[in-house]
Formats: C-alpha cells, structure tokens, sequence
C-alpha cells in the first residue's frame, strides 16, 4: 500500500518549494513598487484628468467663438461674434438649455438684455446661468435659434462646450 505515483524525495521537493516562494517573493515585491509608484503619481496629481482636457467652444455658422467658455460654480460665459454676412435677432428664449441651467442674457459692454440685435462682425457675450453640484469638467450642448433678419427666417445653432469650472 504504497503510493508509487508520489516518489518525491525531501531534497527534491525543497528546491521546488524554494523556487517558487523566490517566483512568489520576486514579483510580489515589483507588484508592490508599481502600486506605490502609480500611488504617488495619483497623490500628486499627474493622473488627475482635469489636467488634461482641451477646453473649447464651437458654434456652427455664423457664430464664432472668440476665446475659451469660462466656466465659474453658477455662469457660464460664451464670446461670440457674427462672422456672417447679414444681422441676426437673437432671443435668449429661442435656446435649448443645457440641463441646470435656468437663464441665459446677452451682453455687450456690461448692459445685459434677454434679446438684440447683432450686426456683422459684432461681438457679444453670452451668459447662461447654470448650476455646476461641484464638476470639475463641463461639457454641454445645446441648440438655439436666430432670425435672419435679411430673409426673416429661423436659423438653428448648434453649441458645443468643453471647459474647466473655475471656483
């Protein structure tokens, strides 16, 4: 009643046992390094994707955005300029508000109104007051609409914002 198939010696199965708590030591000690060293990295910021992200603003014709949206905990400003060919009447009513976001106005040298009037090549700020609940990155699109005032008809714009919310 022995068993043939286990015929291990002491010796033999001490260099087996030794070399695999060497394996087991060895790359337990470099998963341990890596951990800390993507530790560090993560405490210190490098891996923090705010860092990261390309702010920028796009709207379709015949707005431009001038500059990068800024972004505060309650508003959010747009710099735009008419670089089409005819005037437009935009009303603050006429845009689809991004979600948490309750009002929007147009200014121009600090007056602020819900409509106007914009002439080729005249720059206007658009603010939309938003709630942000503590993002770091904001991202929205929306639609609004302007009147031709050459044709008299409606036009859709299309925004798209990427920015950092600044405290």
């Amino acid at each position: 009643m022995y068993n043939i198939c286990l015929l291990i010696t002491r010796g033999e199965f001490l260099k087996k046992a030794q070399a695999a708590m060497e394996f087991i030591l060895t790359y337990g000690w470099v998963l341990v390094s890596v951990l800390t060293i993507i530790g560090l990295l993560y405490y210190f910021g490098v891996m923090n994707p705010v860092i990261y992200v390309a702010e920028q603003c796009i709207a379709s014709y015949p707005f431009n955005c001038l500059g990068k949206p800024f972004v505060n905990n309650s508003e959010l400003n747009i710099m735009l300029a008419n670089r089409g060919d005819y005037i437009l009447f935009f009303d603050t009513n006429d845009i689809q508000l991004p979600v948490g976001c309750s009002a929007a106005s147009l200014c121009i040298d600090s007056e602020c109104l819900s409509s106007r009037t914009i002439t080729v090549n005249m720059k206007t700020l658009l603010k939309i007051n938003c709630t942000m609940d503590n993002k770091q990155i904001l991202r929205y699109k929306f639609k609004a609409y302007v009147t031709n005032l050459a044709s008299g008809l409606k036009e859709e714009l299309n925004f798209y914002i990427v920015a950092k919310v600044k405290n």
